[in-house]
């Protein structure tokens, strides 16, 4: 979780970041939330594999310009669902120490 990141939408409109292949599954999510708002997009939500660049432009995703406050959800999410119980129940794939490698996550103009 990245709290209270201020960014101003007119400038620097897109979110990017690209993950290292760190030799794992690398299946995550990606979810912005407007502070103000309280509306929050979902830009990634899971798939293999996410290792390239990734780039999401904010400004126009939550129709918004200016200067806003937002909280960055960045986190791993290796899941499946139960074939038991596919609607209700999901299943944690991972181990323990799994991880992922952030090579960065940043702000770009257009």
């Amino acid at each position: 979780l990245i709290k209270d990141v201020v960014i101003d939408l007119d400038k620097y409109p897109y979110l990017s970041w690209k993950l290292r292949d760190a030799g794992m599954p690398s299946k995550y999510a990606v979810k912005v939330l407007d502070k103000e708002s309280d509306v929050t997009q979902t830009l990634v939500a899971g798939g293999e594999p996410l290792t390239e660049y990734r780039a999401y432009n904010l400004k126009e995703l939550f129709k918004m310009t200016g200067v806003r406050k937002f909280d960055i959800k960045f986190y791993y999410s290796l899941t499946s669902h139960l074939r038991q119980d596919w609607e209700n129940r999901l299943q944690a794939k991972g181990q323990p120490g799994d991880y992922i490698l952030l090579d960065f996550i940043r702000t770009e103009s257009e």
